[in-house]
């Protein structure tokens, strides 16, 4: 199952975790990177009116508590992909280049 969505809180990953199994889909979890500086980056430079600072911060510890590898695991994620940014010197583009996924269908399909 491929879902795009910023799920940083195990509440937002249940249901989508959920139709997986029920489909008896794997769960594969592209993760991005909490790191602070550049989400604060990113907010500036959207020009964001709906959030503040604090909010993007508080965003920010809400995801490395709640969205660790092993946390992921745990919740069912078979896989879990880190997407690589800024911090290595990578454009959104290139990023989703690195990531390519098969529609598996079962034979006679």
């Amino acid at each position: 199952m491929i879902a795009e969505s910023t799920n940083v809180t195990p509440q937002a990953r249940e249901r989508l975790i959920g139709l997986a199994r029920r489909f008896g889909a794997p769960v594969t979890v592209l993760r991005f990177a909490p790191d602070v500086a550049d989400l604060l980056q990113q907010y500036t430079e959207r020009g964001r009116t709906d959030l503040t600072e604090v909010d993007v911060r508080a965003y920010a510890a809400v995801m490395s508590r709640d969205a660790g590898v092993d946390r992921l695991r745990d919740e069912g994620a078979a896989a879990v992909h880190d997407v690589p940014g800024r911090r290595q010197s990578v454009t959104p583009g290139e990023a989703a280049d690195r990531f390519t996924f098969a529609l598996c269908r079962p034979p006679g399909r």
